[in-house]
C-alpha cells in the first residue's frame, strides 16, 4: 500500500481549515521542522495513522470529533480511504463504497486495507500497526512478549506485538488454545501449592490451652474495638462533610456576587457581612477533632493488641520463632477446616508437582515448534543483518546468527542503543511479512531522534531503510536538521498542520 495525499479537515469554534499533504513513493519522505520542536510533526503522523482506522488518539491541539481525513492511496482496487469520527468509507475504482464503522468493524477495516495479506489468521492482522508504525513516545522502549508496544488512545485500546502469536500462526498452532491450556495448568500448579502450604501450617499448630484461651479473649477485645472504631470514622466523616458543606457556601457565595437592595443602596453580599453562627463552625471543628484523636487511639490500640496475639500464635521450626497467624477470631477454624478434608500434606505436594510438569511439559512443547519454524530462523536473520548495518555498541555480541534471541523477554541495551535495537527487531518481522505475503507496507516512524540519538544515528537510519526497504514508502518525522538531499521527498512543517500553529 502507498499513501499518495492526506487531506486535513478541521472545523471547530476557530474555522475551518484545510490543508493537503502529497506523499512520493520512492524517495524517504522526509517531515522535517527544521530542527524546532512542537511545530506539528506528531500531529500530522497521528491523523494518517487516525485516517487509516486506528483508534489512535489525536495530539492535545486536536479533537477527532471536528476531523476528517481523506488518504488517497495507490492500490488495485482501492482508491481512497475517507475517515468522519467513528465512521471509515473505502471508496473503489469502480466507484462503489463501503462503509465501516470503529470499534466493531476494526478488524474488518484492516483486512480491507491490507486486502494482499492472504491469511485468516486474525493475529498476524492485529499486530501489522506494531510493525510499520514507530510511535514517538513508547514504540521504541517496549518489546515483544505481549509487552504493550504503545498505547495509542484514550480509551487504553492497546496495538501489541506478541511473537509467540505472530510465529503460532504461521506453524498453524492454535495460540489461544495453548494459552487456555497454559493457565488451567498455572492456576491448579498455584492452588495445590496454597493448598500444601496450608495443610502444613495446620499440622503445625500447637498451642496450649492457655495460649489459646488467651489469644481468644484478645480476638474479641479485637472485634470490640474494631466495631466501635468504624462508629467513630462514621461521627468522623459525618461532621468532616458538614465542615465541607460549611466552606462550600461560601464559595458559593463569593461565585455568585449576590447584591442586595437596601434603603435604595446596593451592598454585594459576602462572607464577611453575612450573619452566621460562628460557633456552630467552631464547634464542629472541635467534634472532628475529637473524633479523629479517639481513631488514632482505638487504631493503635488494635494494633497493640494483634501484636500481642502474634506472639501467643508462634510455633517453632528449625529452630526459629515463625509467625503463624495475624487473622481474625476463629484461627482454630484453619486446622478443623484443612484436616477433615482428609487430604494429606504428601498427596497435595504430589498434585502441586504434577500440574507444575504438566505445565512445563505443554509450554516446552510449544516453544519447540515455534523454535523448530522457518519463520522463527528467517526473522532472526533479518533482524541480524539490519543490526549488522546500523553498528550500535553491542550489537555484534548480542546480535548473533550463532545465538537466536528472538523470543529474549529482555534486551541488554539503554538509550539510543535500545532504539536501535527495538527498530531492528520490528524491522526483521516487517520484511518477513513482504516475503510470506508478497506485501509492502509503509514504514511511519515519528521522531526517532530522541534526546540520545544524533544526526548520525537518523543518517545510519535512512541508510538502512533505503538499502533493505526498496519499494517500501517511508515517512519519517524528526526535528532534526537533516543535510541530506538525495532521494529525499521533504515535508517542510514549521508552523502547525494547518500553518497556524495549531
Amino acid at each position: 500500500m502507498l499513501i499518495k495525499s492526506i487531506t486535513i479537515k478541521y472545523l471547530d469554534v476557530s474555522g475551518d481549515h484545510s490543508e493537503k499533504y502529497y506523499f512520493d513513493k520512492t524517495k524517504i519522505n522526509l517531515i522535517s521542522s527544521n530542527g524546532i520542536n512542537s511545530r506539528g510533526k506528531t500531529s500530522l503522523i497521528r491523523f494518517i495513522i487516525w485516517g487509516l482506522g486506528y483508534n489512535i488518539s489525536l495530539t492535545s491541539e486536536f479533537y477527532s470529533s471536528y476531523a476528517e481525513t481523506q488518504i488517497e492511496i495507490e492500490q488495485s482496487d482501492l482508491s481512497t480511504i475517507v475517515r468522519k469520527r467513528n465512521t471509515i468509507e473505502f471508496h473503489y475504482k469502480d466507484h462503489t463504497v463501503e462503509s465501516l464503522s470503529l470499534p466493531d468493524d476494526a478488524l474488518e477495516i484492516e483486512k480491507c486495507i491490507f486486502s494482499s495479506i492472504t491469511t485468516d489468521v486474525d493475529d498476524v492482522y492485529k499486530q501489522l500497526i506494531g510493525y510499520f508504525y514507530f510511535e514517538q513516545d513508547s514504540g521504541y522502549h517496549a518489546w515483544n512478549r505481549g509487552s504493550v508496544i504503545q498505547q495509542l488512545d484514550d480509551d487504553s485500546v492497546s496495538y501489541k506485538i506478541n511473537i509467540d502469536a505472530l510465529l503460532a500462526a504461521w506453524v498453524n498452532v492454535d495460540y489461544d488454545k495453548y494459552l487456555k491450556r497454559k493457565s488451567y495448568y498455572t492456576s491448579a500448579s498455584d492452588a495445590t501449592m496454597g493448598l500444601t502450604k496450608l495443610i502444613g501450617t495446620a499440622k503445625n499448630i500447637s498451642l496450649n490451652d492457655s495460649n489459646q484461651e488467651k489469644a481468644q479473649q484478645i480476638s474479641d477485645k479485637i472485634s470490640q474495638l474494631t466495631l466501635e472504631l468504624e462508629r467513630v470514622k462514621e461521627r468522623k466523616a459525618i461532621y468532616s462533610q458538614s465542615i465541607k458543606d460549611y466552606e462550600a457556601f461560601y464559595d458559593l457565595i463569593d461565585k455568585l456576587a449576590i447584591n442586595i437592595k437596601h434603603n435604595g443602596k446596593i451592598i454585594p453580599v459576602t462572607r464577611d457581612n453575612l450573619l452566621d453562627d460562628k460557633r456552630l463552625n467552631f464547634k464542629l471543628r472541635g467534634y472532628k477533632g475529637y473524633y479523629s484523636d479517639l481513631e488514632k487511639k482505638l487504631g493503635k490500640e488494635i494494633n497493640d493488641l494483634k501484636k500481642d496475639r502474634s506472639l501467643l500464635l508462634t510455633i517453632t521450626e528449625d529452630d526459629k520463632q515463625t509467625e503463624l497467624i495475624e487473622a481474625d477470631n476463629n484461627y482454630q477454624k484453619i486446622q478443623k477446616s484443612v484436616l477433615s478434608t482428609g487430604i494429606s500434606f504428601e498427596e497435595s505436594d504430589s498434585v502441586h508437582q504434577q500440574m507444575s510438569g504438566l505445565k512445563n511439559k505443554w509450554e516446552n512443547k510449544f516453544k519447540d515448534k515455534l523454535i523448530n519454524s522457518s519463520a522463527y530462523t528467517n526473522i532472526w536473520n533479518n533482524i541480524v543483518e539490519l543490526a549488522k548495518d546500523l553498528e550500535f555498541e553491542g550489537s555484534s555480541k548480542y546480535f548473533s546468527i550463532k545465538e537466536n534471541n528472538l523470543l529474549r523477554r529482555k534486551m541488554p541495551f539503554s538509550g539510543a542503543d535500545r532504539t536501535m535495537a527495538v527498530l531492528v527487531y520490528r524491522l526483521g518481522i516487517l520484511l518477513y511479512l513482504e516475503k510470506i505475503f508478497k506485501i509492502q507496507l509503509p514504514i511511519i516512524i515519528d521522531s526517532i531522534a530522541s534526546q540520545e540519538m544524533d544526526r548520525l544515528n537518523l543518517a545510519s537510519v535512512i541508510s538502512m531503510l533505503k538499502e533493505h526497504f526498496k519499494g517500501h514508502q517511508i515517512i519519517i518525522a524528526t526535528n532534526q536538521i537533516v543535510n541530506l538531499t538525495k532521494d529525499i521527498n521533504r515535508i517542510p512543517i514549521t508552523d502547525g498542520v494547518f500553518g497556524t500553529l495549531k
